[in-house]
């Protein structure tokens, strides 16, 4: 016979297996068994139509000869880097909304406004502050006596614009909020 306290145990044991399993089997299906069939796929050639043929490492050298894929994987990683700059940015505004200042409701309103403000809203805002003739940030470098470019319309400068509409919509969002809970949970 088990002592009552393992029997108890074994209970909670099973119980939390129970409420982890609907977790478990939607990372199998969602993620695990996807992520294995794209690595296996990745050494054959198939059409989906005709049958399969196993290539080896013959896609990734074609892969590293294209050079679309070089430009898009710098595309992706200039953008990746707004990812820590956007976590730093929410991680100093939580530590700035942290304070005890007069009207700090209306502030955390403010920064977690685009969060809660519709997509589309939010697009035709930036597509109005990055308009080439009469934008706001042309503006604004016209009284400062500078040409300002066509923000969307030019490659060179539409990732960079691209990057600091990301920054402005992330920063002030949930990770902020989670921040900020995390700093409020701190005891002095």
């Amino acid at each position: 016979m088990m002592p009552k306290s393992k029997r108890i145990t074994k209970q909670y044991t099973y119980s939390a297996y129970f409420f982890l399993l609907p977790n478990f089997i939607g990372f199998l299906v969602l993620i695990l068994i996807p992520i294995l069939a794209a690595l296996g796929l990745s050494f054959v050639k198939w059409d989906l139509f005709g049958s399969i043929q196993f290539v080896g490492l013959d896609n990734f050298k074609t892969l590293l000869h294209d050079k679309d894929f070089w430009k898009y994987a710098g595309n992706t990683l200039f953008l990746m880097l707004g990812i820590p700059v956007g976590m730093l940015g929410s991680l100093f505004l939580a530590a700035v909304m942290n304070q005890r200042l007069k009207g700090i409701v209306i502030y955390r309103e403010v920064f977690f406004l685009p969060t809660i403000t519709s997509g589309v809203a939010l697009l035709i805002l930036w597509k109005w502050i990055y308009n080439a003739d009469m934008g706001l940030l042309n503006s604004a470098l016209h009284g400062l006596g500078i040409n300002g470019p066509d923000w969307l319309g030019n490659p060179r400068w539409a990732k960079p614009a691209i990057l600091l509409m990301t920054f402005w919509t992330t920063v002030g969002g949930y990770n902020m909020i989670l921040y900020l809970a995390a700093l409020q949970g701190i005891s002095p």
